[in-house]
């Protein structure tokens, strides 16, 4: 909108928006898909090693496989979809899906979290009764 000569006008072209914006943009891009990746990435590896190795197979790390089962969730249903909206700025994927993408972000943090309070019972009762 423009109401004198000093303002400029605002558009969602990236040919007028400022370049420091842009590679900011790019940054950020960046960052939050290295993060997605190596999120992805190790929790998979977590799961593979559980899985391959038999002297991993014990309760504590079956939390720990839930753990990252729950993680790679977040971070492939969640964090790739709020990315992209941060990166945009707005929600691109339509109302319904939005309901939907709320609904996985509740449930698999949700998971996440629980996993983290059974881990830190399992040790606990460990530590407190190691015969047991």
């Amino acid at each position: 909108m423009i109401t004198n000569d000093t303002e400029v006008e605002e558009s969602g072209d990236p040919e007028d928006q400022d370049p420091v914006t842009v590679l900011s943009i790019l940054l950020v891009g960046v960052f939050l898909s290295l993060l997605i990746f190596l999120s992805i990435a190790g929790n998979i590896l977590v799961c593979v090693a559980i899985y391959t190795d038999r002297g991993l197979r014990r309760i504590g790390n079956l939390f720990l496989a839930s753990l990252a089962i729950a993680d790679l969730f977040v971070a492939s249903l969640v964090m790739t979809f709020a990315g992209v909206n941060d990166l945009l700025g707005y929600w691109i994927f339509g109302a319904q899906f939005c309901d939907t993408w709320v609904a996985f972000d509740v449930m698999c943090s949700t998971a996440s979290i629980l996993n983290l309070c059974a881990i830190s019972l399992d040790r606990y009762i460990h530590i407190k009764d190691p015969l047991r």
